[in-house]
């Protein structure tokens, strides 16, 4: 009787990350500076090749880590949203304000959009 190899069957994470649906999550710091002049501080892509579980879990880590809380969770349609944002409080230390988006890939539905946007809100009770 053989042994089965199963690791040389299965695909590389990498390969099998291109085969799932991936998200992204973005984020947004506004300082008191910045705001005064109507831009952001910083800008950027936490990343752009998640399963939904990690995106979810980037959406809630924040880089300013003292915050007063989440101040609001917000999608960008409630037709059919693209993504969904999170907007911290602000950030004790520094008075900066961060906010995260998660980034919907294409070729979800508009119920997925909409049962992801209701999983978002409910983690954040």
């Amino acid at each position: 009787m053989s042994q089965h190899n199963d690791t040389s069957e299965k695909p590389a994470l990498a390969e099998t990350r291109k085969l799932r649906v991936m998200f992204s999550v973005s984020y947004e710091i506004v300082s008191q500076e910045s705001a005064e002049s109507g831009e952001s501080e910083e800008t950027g892509m936490i990343d752009d090749a998640l399963f939904l579980r990690e995106a979810v879990e980037a959406l809630f880590q924040t880089r300013t880590n003292h915050v007063g809380g989440i101040s609001c969770i917000e999608p960008s349609d409630s037709h059919c949203p693209r993504w969904i944002t999170v907007s911290n409080g602000m950030e004790f230390r520094t008075g900066d304000y961060e906010s995260r988006s998660l980034h919907f890939p294409k070729r979800l539905t508009i119920a997925t959009r909409r049962r992801i946007v209701r999983l978002v809100k409910g983690d954040a009770k």
